[in-house]
């Protein structure tokens, strides 16, 4: 038997009273909020409980988002080509031809919007707008507009114009890159040159160019090195879409240009005979960049501004003496 004095049980008593404390305490209190009280932090249970709550919203969302990104790279789309086989299958018109799209591979609604102009009569367009579905090819929504002759006319300048299908054809083309997709897309029809300005991304490279709406050649082209940070992967991108394009940025790749000589052989291959030059001066911050070349022969004088990049004829004018 163990005897006490009375000392020695006034200095217990606090001992044993916290004991019992803690161990009634011990099944509601978490072990490390135990810890932070037994420093003597205050600590609020309920605002540990939430904060908790966010932790798993978190997690809860990282996981959502994993998988997300795993369906995505998962998933065998039909591809673009077979999208508008169906599309046009489903307008089944015989005076019809794509005119736009767009591809929007989302998580969500994975999907590919396919544009086709009909010619029901010669005063009416109709133009489709379906909605197909990425990996079932599903019809999912056609949308149906009208236009008449006399807007269309204006609105493709009386079918001179390419159409924006064309426009972005001719552009994955120029980068000769079949990984090759488009994130911008902007109409200029009202510029001097009408253009469409397109950029173009693949692995490694970002492009802008111009394409002339009615010769389809392709000027102003700049190449630079993509950020590292930029994704490159087809199913996160929203593909075609009128985006809006930075054209600020500085290219880190050089345009090529013609030489001064080319620009005199184009010139005299249009004037189809022998001519002497009188004067070349190369306007290479005009936009586009061009030769301007003043000839002459016998008979005529000719003015002629050759495009630097792409060697298109943009002015011929003769003149006789």
């Amino acid at each position: 038997m163990i005897f006490m004095t009375k000392k020695t049980i006034k200095k217990t008593l606090p001992i044993l009273a916290g004991a019992l404390i803690i161990s009634l305490t011990t099944p509601i209190i978490p072990s490390n909020l135990l810890a932070e009280a037994s420093k003597g932090v205050k600590v609020s249970t309920t605002k540990a409980l939430n904060n908790k709550g966010v932790v798993k919203k978190i997690q809860d969302k990282k996981i959502v988002d994993k998988k997300a990104e795993d369906k995505v790279k998962s998933e065998r789309y039909i591809g673009l080509e077979k999208a508008i086989e169906i599309a046009m299958k489903k307008v089944d018109k015989k005076k019809s031809e794509v005119t736009d799209y767009e591809i929007a591979l989302t998580y969500d609604d994975p999907h590919y919007l396919i544009e086709i102009t009909t010619i029901n009569n010669p005063k009416i367009y109709k133009i489709y707008k379906v909605k197909v579905h990425g990996t079932t090819g599903e019809i999912k929504d056609v949308h149906v507009d009208k236009i008449k002759d006399k807007e269309y006319k204006i609105k493709t300048n009386n079918g001179r114009f390419i159409s924006k299908y064309e426009a972005k054809m001719i552009a994955l083309k120029e980068v000769k890159d079949e990984k090759a997709f488009i994130t911008g897309f902007e109409i200029e029809l009202e510029k001097k040159v009408p253009h469409y300005l397109i950029e173009v991304k693949t692995s490694k490279y970002k492009y802008l160019m111009k394409i002339n709406a009615e010769t389809k050649e392709v000027f102003d082209l700049t190449k630079e090195i993509k950020d590292k940070d930029e994704y490159c992967g087809h199913e996160y991108k929203i593909k075609g879409n009128s985006d809006k394009i930075n054209k600020d940025k500085k290219p880190v790749v050089d345009v090529k240009y013609i030489t001064e000589k080319e620009a005199i052989k184009i010139a005299l291959d249009k004037i189809g005979r022998d001519a002497k030059v009188e004067d070349i001066e190369f306007e290479k911050d005009d936009n586009p960049p061009k030769y301007e070349i003043e000839m002459y022969n016998k008979d005529y004088e000719y003015e002629i501004e050759i495009h630097a990049t792409t060697g298109a004829i943009l002015k011929f004018e003769r003149d006789g003496k």
